[in-house]
């Protein structure tokens, strides 16, 4: 077998490991009650205050995200800082800021995003920092995302704060990685702000 043949092999055991790791976080997400999910909330809010207060650059514009149903929900209220909320294209994904009033459409995806004519579009070095959603994350910053990408590729050579969001059941020992996979600096929980391995160096 070649190297060529070798490395097609090793990326689609990476895929296939994967796939299997997004299914199990899933179902254990759909499957946490009602209850538990709200003061799971509750707290990530209160350690995301936390955070942004004392670790993050606190006037100018951080990237956030509209949550989907299982995704830990990022909005907190924070002065002097500026949201931008991300639309995704063919390709890549593009933050905007709203200029008139709150404006979001539904994605094919199922992803509410912001209505290019009420919202201004933001360019990467002017962002401060981005909260960034995923299925499962490792304690030295390691991400699983939904398999598109996004955030990978706009991430790369991003100079702010990657500040992964999620539940504490969401974080694992272990998750696959490629050469395009981006680590956090932070990872965020309902029960700690972990200083990630990779970011301390």
């Amino acid at each position: 077998m070649n190297q060529n043949s070798k490395g097609q092999t090793a990326s689609f055991d990476i895929q296939l490991e994967k796939q299997n790791i997004r299914r199990h976080f899933k179902s254990l997400l759909s499957r946490i009650p009602g209850d538990d999910r709200r003061l799971f909330e509750f707290e990530l809010k209160k350690n995301l205050e936390a955070f942004l207060f004392e670790n993050g650059p606190q006037n100018g514009i951080w990237a956030s995200y509209m949550p989907m149903a299982t995704e830990a929900n990022p909005h907190v209220e924070i002065p002097n800082v500026v949201w931008a909320y991300p639309k995704a294209f063919d390709e890549e994904m593009r933050f905007y800021t709203s200029t008139q009033g709150a404006a979001f459409e539904q994605s094919s995806l199922g992803i509410f995003e912001p209505v290019e004519s009420t919202s201004e579009e933001i360019d990467k070095k002017d962002i401060l920092g981005v909260l960034v959603p995923g299925l499962a994350f490792t304690k030295e910053g390691k991400r699983l995302g939904r398999g598109k990408a996004y955030y990978d590729k706009y991430l790369n050579n991003f100079q702010g704060l990657k500040v992964g969001l999620a539940f504490q059941v969401q974080i694992t020992e272990g998750i696959p990685c490629e050469e395009h996979d981006v680590t956090m600096d932070y990872v965020v929980t309902n029960e700690t702000t972990i200083t990630c391995e990779d970011h301390n160096g």
